[in-house]
């Protein structure tokens, strides 16, 4: 995406953006919210459709400002903030601000164990189940 570019690193897969930029300054933020502006005044010229509820935002580090709200503007002219989490899931991977992956770890385990339970009471030979 040419239009975000000068002011963040973008990441594109499929339909889905990642916009990151290391805040070091009150000015880098102001570069991240250019990013958005201008990604929102490309959808709007390609007639295309933003949904802002699916936006969100983390931050990543020990010592991270977290008093910055970053916007969005809907098609009624009105802003929006964008909501702040804690950990997100980015193509199957949990991410929390501290990396530590323990909510991905969690997940896996927990895949894990239905598994079993499904090897258990339907992996038997010569078993059969009518659903």
């Amino acid at each position: 995406m040419d239009c975000c570019s000068n002011y963040s690193d973008v990441y594109i897969f499929a339909d889905d953006a990642k916009f990151s930029r290391h805040i070091v300054q009150p000015y880098d933020i102001n570069l991240l919210q250019h990013a958005l502006d201008s990604l929102q005044k490309w959808t709007q010229k390609w007639l295309l459709s933003l949904n802002i509820k699916k936006c969100k935002v983390v931050s990543y580090g020990r010592n991270v400002d977290k008093t910055y709200t970053y916007k969005l503007v809907d098609y009624s002219n009105q802003e929006n903030a964008l909501e702040r989490v804690e950990k997100i899931k980015d193509l199957g991977v949990w991410f929390d601000e501290k990396l530590t992956f323990k909510e991905h770890i969690n997940d896996i385990n927990v895949a894990y164990m239905m598994l079993g339970l499904i090897k258990r009471n339907y992996g038997r030979a010569g078993s059969v189940s009518v659903f």
